[in-house]
This record gives C-alpha cells, sequence and structure tokens, in this order.
C-alpha cells in the first residue's frame, strides 16, 4: 500500500503521474500506455493537494520501485508530502 499527498504546479496541462512499476520496468512517458511492469498507479496529478492511496498485489519474488512524472515540456512540477509505503501480509 501507498499512501501521500500529491499535486502538480497547479496550473497548465495535468501531466503527473505515480507509478509502481517492476524494478526491470519502466514508467510510461507523457500520454504512453502502460506496460505490464507498472501494477499500480494514477495520472494525471490534480492541482490542487488531494490524498492519492494506491495498493496491488505483489509477486513473491518480485523488487519493485516507486515513480515520479511531472511532465515534460517544461514548467511542470510534481509535489508528493507524508508518503507511506507499507507491506501488509496475511497468513492463510
Amino acid at each position: 500500500m501507498l499512501k501521500c499527498q500529491w499535486n502538480d504546479q497547479g496550473w497548465g496541462n495535468k501531466k503527473g503521474m505515480l507509478s509502481v512499476v517492476l524494478a526491470a520496468g519502466k514508467a510510461p512517458d507523457d500520454y504512453q500506455p502502460w506496460s505490464d511492469a507498472v501494477k499500480c498507479g494514477k495520472e494525471p496529478a490534480p492541482h490542487r493537494p488531494e490524498t492519492l492511496s494506491l495498493s496491488f498485489r505483489p509477486e513473491a519474488t518480485a523488487h519493485y520501485k516507486i515513480c515520479a512524472r511531472a511532465g515534460g515540456g517544461g514548467g511542470h512540477s510534481l509535489d508528493v508530502s507524508n508518503l507511506c509505503v507499507r507491506t501488509i501480509a496475511f497468513k492463510g
């Protein structure tokens, strides 16, 4: 599980994205489709701060990375605060 507050620069095009990606994979560029390596994510980032919650079911031996994209074209920014990442394990 991943939870945070996030927003973009507050004006112009919304291009910001946060995603969880397999360590060997790549997050997509602006306006590109997501590959199978992207396990969860959200786009575009809102202009005003909002809470973002993401979750997914990890593969047993896989490693992951958190990817942030502000957007191309100049002047874009992505603010992320209060980031919390938790692993929840259930015993069966």
